[in-house]
C-alpha cells in the first residue's frame, strides 16, 4: 500500500503544547487529542545514503515496515514543505525484507544496510476535519529520544509535524 505524504515541520521549544485549533469560522473542526507511545527503527547505509536522498527505511511498531520517497515532481520549491511517497511493507522486524529493499536500492547502490537509530516518541495527535466530517489532516506534536547503536550521545527533542495524506 501506498500514499502521498505532504509534511511541515517545526521544533518548539521545550513544554510545547499544541494551541486549541477548532476555528468554526474557517470550518475547521478539530478532534480531541490522543496520546500514543510509538518506537521506530531506522535503517540506511553506514554513510546514511538513504538519509541523504530524502528518503527513508524504518520499522515501527506496531505500524511495520514503512519506506518514505521523495516525490519525483517535488520540484524542492518550497523548502518547508516535505512531499513524499510514503510505502507500507509487510514483513517482520529485524531485517528489512527485500520488497522495502528493492525500493530503496537506487540509493544504497549495493551498500548494506543496518538499523542506525531508535527513536522512541511520545506523539499526542490532533484530526482536523470540515464541518461535514470529512479529514483536512492532521497535526502531530512529538516529544521523542533518539538512541543509537554506536557510543555516539543520545539526543533528546521535540517535534511538531503538520500532514495531509493523500491515496
Amino acid at each position: 500500500m501506498s500514499s502521498i505524504e505532504r509534511e511541515i515541520k517545526f521544533a518548539p521549544p521545550a513544554g510545547f503544547r499544541l494551541p486549541p485549533l477548532t476555528d468554526p469560522g474557517s470550518y475547521v473542526f478539530a478532534s480531541p487529542e490522543t496520546t500514543t507511545t510509538l518506537t521506530a527503527t531506522y535503517y540506511d547505509t553506514a554513510d546514511l545514503r538513504i538519509t541523504r536522498s530524502g528518503s527513508s527505511l524504518r520499522y515501527r511498531d506496531p505500524e511495520g515496515w514503512t519506506v518514505k520517497l521523495p516525490r519525483p515532481d517535488d520540484n524542492g520549491d518550497d523548502d518547508e514543505v516535505l512531499a513524499r511517497d510514503e510505502h507500507h511493507v509487510t514483513g517482520d522486524p529485524g531485517s528489512p525484507p527485500d520488497a522495502a529493499l528493492e525500493l530503496v536500492r537506487s540509493r544504497t547502490r549495493g551498500a548494506s544496510v543496518a538499523a542506525v537509530a531508535t527513536l522512541r516518541s511520545t506523539r499526542t495527535t490532533v484530526l482536523l476535519r470540515d464541518a461535514q466530517g470529512a479529514g483536512l489532516g492532521e497535526v502531530v506534536n512529538d516529544a521523542a529520544e533518539v538512541t543509537f547503536p554506536d557510543p555516539s550521545p543520545d539526543q533528546d527533542r521535540d517535534q511538531v509535524a503538520a500532514r495531509v495524506r493523500f491515496g
